[in-house]
């Protein structure tokens, strides 16, 4: 469960449930969660999603969410009641055209970045990046990345990983 964060009633939970690969594209297909965990209802509640892809070349501040980037709405709640959830799956895409890989060696890598974003009438948004991969074998919690050079398939089960935005350095 992803805890609320700057003091929004909207927490949010997010499953990764299968990647597949095609020829032009990578598709996850997801489930999520939101949980009005504040005082009072919260009105007009949308979750926005979109898929991107993890970069060395780009400084981690750049390919992590904040509450105030809009997404494409995916999901639509009318009224959430305090402590009401409402549950939500779906699917987002990213072209591999445009998609950052990770090269090691001769081989390419993709490592996507689901970012979510809940926002509600009268309430601070909320907003997470999550790293998803294959988990690693032997029960260790690192993930792994997407070989792309495996060809067209899927992947399942998979793993999340919140991505936190850097501290500023004073």
């Amino acid at each position: 469960m992803t805890e609320a964060a700057n003091g929004t009633p909207i927490s949010v939970r997010f499953e990764p449930l299968r990647l597949s690969r095609s020829v032009m594209a990578a598709t996850l297909y997801y489930r999520a969660t939101i949980l009005n965990r504040g005082p009072v209802a919260l009105n007009e509640v949308v979750l926005e999603a979109d898929l991107g892809s993890a970069s060395g070349g780009r400084p981690v501040d750049e390919q992590v969410l904040d509450e105030t980037t809009p997404l494409t709405p995916r999901h639509v709640f009318g009224r959430l009641a305090t402590g009401q959830s409402a549950r939500f799956e779906g699917s987002v895409q990213i072209p591999l055209a445009q998609a950052d890989v990770i090269r090691q060696g001769n081989t390419a890598l993709l490592v996507p970045l689901m970012r979510l974003r809940a926002t509600a009438k009268d309430a601070v948004p909320f907003a997470r990046t999550f790293a998803v991969g294959q988990l690693a074998e032997s029960g260790s919690s690192r993930l792994h990345p997407f070989r792309l050079d495996e060809g067209l398939r899927s992947w399942e089960p998979l793993a999340q990983r919140v991505l936190d935005r850097p501290l500023p350095t004073v």
